[in-house]
């Protein structure tokens, strides 16, 4: 589990994180979400103990992140992986094995089980120099795994991903955090929607909402969308709507979108439904997206 508690750090006269607080886990994955500059990459220094913060409080997995047995139970993946550009993936993952304290007994099947997991078998052999930037990010991936961590810290890893690679990679995501917390650091809204449990949304040093994604699509709402789909004449909703351009589907049914702030907007809009000359077939509430959300809270600030 990850706790933070007002967290400050300045770099000069630039103030890089203002009071943060969040908390996270005890598995899962989790995004730790905003724009460029948001203070996101110090946030996970901090939390790797790799950088001190100037006031505040941290805890990963109930240990002070900077001392020895926390570093066993954290693995972390920089944005840019630091490979050794002359050891093969299997001997890098064996040099990260002897590192983390993995006993010798338990080094062969640790590798194994990684190059399995992350998509590694078929370059285990070949030089860490010559992967290709989607093999590199999965063997960072597996570095800062092969020792079992219980809390795995992840700086922008989809950077490099081709399309392809993309989904598997959210797929392994979503394998380690039934046993581990994964904390993801992204820009990228939509994609990391896909493979989160939970965010921590910040900008500007501060958090400006956690939770679940159903949690944060419900926050900072001021207004629902809704779609119908039917077929015959056109329902008319009335006051108090926002709707946009009917779509016509197959077979001669129409869908209709439409936002409400009304309070019993879904009411009322399967009672402007009820008629004899139309059949309605879908009538329900359509989460906003995380990028949606996002700009509702953020945008105004920026």
């Amino acid at each position: 589990m990850i706790e933070v508690e007002s967290l400050h750090r300045r770099f000069g006269a630039v103030r890089a994180l203002c009071g943060l607080s969040f908390s996270a886990g005890p598995t899962g994955v989790w995004g730790l979400l905003g724009p460029n500059g948001a203070g996101k990459t110090t946030t996970l220094r901090i939390l790797a103990g790799t950088l001190g913060a100037d006031a505040g409080r941290v805890r990963v997995d109930g240990l002070d992140p900077s001392s020895p047995p926390a570093r066993v139970r954290l693995g972390t993946l920089p944005q840019r992986s630091p490979l050794p550009k002359d050891l093969s993936v299997r001997e890098y993952l064996a040099f990260r094995c002897a590192l983390s304290g993995v006993p010798t007994a338990d080094r062969s099947s640790a590798i194994a089980r990684e190059l399995s997991r992350c998509g590694l078998e078929p370059v285990r052999d070949r030089l860490c120099g010559a992967l290709s930037s989607g093999f590199r990010q999965r063997a960072g991936l597996a570095a800062s795994l092969v020792h079992g961590p219980r809390v795995v810290l992840l700086d922008e890893p989809s950077a490099g991903l081709d399309p392809v690679q993309a989904p598997a990679f959210r797929a392994l995501l979503r394998e380690i955090g039934t046993s581990s917390l994964v904390l993801v650091s992204s820009h990228a809204l939509a994609d990391i929607e896909q493979s989160c449990d939970g965010a921590v949304l910040m900008d500007h040093g501060a958090t400006v909402a956690q939770g679940t994604l159903a949690e944060l699509r419900a926050i900072g709402a001021d207004d629902a969308a809704f779609v119908i789909e039917w077929k015959g004449a056109r329902p008319s909703l009335g006051d108090g709507w926002r709707e946009a351009e009917v779509e016509q589907l197959d077979g001669g049914w129409s869908r209709l979108r439409a936002r409400s702030a009304l309070p019993d907007a879904q009411e009322r809009l399967a009672h402007a439904a009820r008629g004899e000359d139309r059949l309605v077939r879908r009538i329900e509430r359509e989460p906003d997206a995380l990028e949606a959300v996002f700009a509702r809270l953020v945008g105004g600030k920026r």
